[in-house]
């Protein structure tokens, strides 16, 4: 049986999610050897990346070697041509910023992308977005020192997701007093 494409996950499969948060130089080191051999492996077969990051996230660390992320579980997923010669930058322009401001966001001149693909319908991505956004608002209110990640949708900008992170929480006697009220 030949190999057609390989999918992985980023954190703690490509890169150990212990190293996001540290800059330990094995992990490192490890992940840029990786890095190299999935390259030479993209020359031959597609490899796609599906995180539950966004593509803001994903997209520095894993541009070299995929040819299509899967961002947010899916909710997005970008294929890009890395062959494509590209004059000019890919803009991702969020909502907020059809000024003419600089851009949140560039895609860089070796990459381009070729088609996006939502779960959602776009009008429905706008009403989820604000839903989110307050949601996050809310629980930020009632747990200050809990981390709120926002994942973005390339599309405007638009928020598809928030992760609640409490693995770097050392106290937790103000959110244990702040659940019991709730």
């Amino acid at each position: 049986m030949k190999v057609t494409a390989i999918l992985s996950d980023y954190d703690g499969t490509l890169h150990p999610t212990s190293s996001i948060y540290s800059h330990n130089d094995k992990s490192i080191a490890d992940a840029l050897k990786l890095e190299v051999t999935l390259f030479e492996i993209s020359k031959c077969i597609p490899i796609c990346i599906i995180s539950s990051k966004d593509f803001y996230f994903l997209y520095g660390k894993v541009k070299k070697f995929s040819n299509i992320i899967s961002c947010i579980l899916g909710m997005e997923t970008l294929i890009l041509d890395k062959d494509k010669d590209v004059k000019n930058k890919d803009m991702i322009i969020p909502l907020d910023n059809k000024n003419g401001k600089e851009p949140v966001f560039n895609i860089d001149n070796s990459c381009s992308i070729t088609s996006r693909h939502t779960l959602i319908d776009p009008e429905d991505l706008v009403i989820n977005s604000n839903i989110l956004n307050e949601i996050a608002k809310y629980i930020e209110t009632l747990h200050p020192t809990i981390n709120i990640e926002r994942k973005f949708l390339t599309i405007e900008h638009l928020l598809g997701g928030i992760t609640i992170d409490w693995r770097k929480n050392e106290d937790w006697s103000y959110d244990k007093k702040n659940m019991k009220k709730s």
